[in-house]
């Protein structure tokens, strides 16, 4: 990347979460929007934001940018399917095609 991108967008694209934000959201006190995070090396826990936790320093080198384009596609639909099993709506489908947003080439529509 050259010096002249924004610290902000050089950020985002070397602070890599291999563990989704949105993810991580399901785990957060409601009150405060953090969850406990514990150091594995100095073995203390904290509180943190979802987007202080689950990520790696240029964990993708090649076109970062492109990637992490790709994931959000994912990660902005996380929020329905999240929605889904927490009225237990999921469990009442009987076919994959009926999950919002599902795309899967796997299963059959």
């Amino acid at each position: 990347m050259s010096d002249t991108g924004s610290t902000a967008e050089s950020d985002v694209t070397r602070r890599q979460h291999t563990v989704s934000k949105g993810t991580l959201r399901q785990f957060t006190d409601p009150l405060t929007g953090q969850l406990e995070s514990f150091h594995l090396v100095f073995e203390y826990p904290s509180l943190k934001y979802p987007k202080e936790v689950g990520y790696v320093w240029n964990f993708v080198e090649h076109e970062p940018s492109a990637t992490e384009q790709r994931w959000k596609s994912t990660e902005d639909r996380l929020p329905a399917l999240y929605s889904t099993l927490n009225d237990r709506t999921l469990v009442e489908m009987t076919r994959i095609s009926e999950v919002p947003h599902s795309r899967s080439s796997k299963f059959p529509t």
